[in-house]
């Protein structure tokens, strides 16, 4: 967790917009101001925030505006919207829209501490789901390997290498080490994944017939081969076991 909260306050009224900064400032807070929308998204451009605290009137646009900005760029960001007492109707508007909280003014010192807390923890658990999620997308890719060490990292770099050419690979292992899987993310990752994958046993097939069940044979090939066996079928990658 980072040791300073940051935090950006969107606030046309100068004094109200000085008195929040000075709050937040004295309670080890990260603080920079906008005064209107357009200076706000300015500065979410050039700048990583964790909480956006805004006032929902600001100027011709308002806070739902800079929600909406904010949703479609940064969908983590933690956001607290101010609203006038008596307009509970824009603070649900704001909460339907996707902001974490709202504030009604005029609000106690606690009260805005807890909210921007409240609004920090929503961001954490939204970038930490997004970071699982591409976990378990680059996961899914490879097809069932699992695994953190560093010579797992090697593995996955060397799939990710190889799956993008046309080279004939060679997995070799133990039995049990994961060949078939390692063959298969091989197959899923490389431009060829929309076509089929067989895994052959080769172990099942007698030595003698193997190469004309697998690549089709001309008539009298060999014994028994009384017409031509053609195995002419196009697949995306095969894999063979058990030589």
């Amino acid at each position: 967790m980072k040791s300073i909260i940051s935090i950006l306050i969107v606030e046309d009224d100068p004094v109200q917009r000085e008195l929040i900064c000075d709050i937040l400032s004295v309670s080890n807070y990260q603080v920079m101001s906008a005064d209107c929308v357009e200076q706000a998204i300015l500065m979410l451009k050039k700048h990583r925030y964790d909480v956006i605290f805004s006032d929902w009137k600001l100027g011709e646009l308002s806070g739902l505006d800079l929600l909406n900005y904010v949703k479609k760029n940064q969908p983590s960001l933690g956001f607290i919207i101010a609203t006038t007492y008596g307009t509970i109707s824009h603070a649900v508007e704001a909460l339907q829209q996707g902001a974490d909280d709202y504030l009604s003014k005029p609000f106690q010192r606690q009260e805005l501490l807890l909210t921007i807390n409240k609004a920090y923890k929503a961001n954490q658990l939204r970038s930490q789901n997004q970071l699982l999620t591409a976990q378990l997308s680059e996961q899914k890719q490879l097809v069932g390997i699992i695994g953190n060490a560093p010579c797992m990292q090697k593995v996955y770099q060397r799939i990710d290498k190889v799956s993008a050419t046309n080279a004939t690979v060679l997995v070799l292992g133990e039995s049990g080490t994961g060949k078939e899987l390692a063959a298969r993310a091989l197959h899923e990752r490389s431009p060829r994944c929309h076509e089929k994958f067989i895994a052959i046993n080769c172990g099942a097939i007698a030595e003698s017939i193997a190469e004309a069940e697998l690549f089709g044979a001309e008539k009298g090939a060999f014994t028994g081969a009384n017409t031509r066996l053609s195995k002419t079928r196009a697949f995306g990658d095969i894999q063979f076991t058990s030589f």
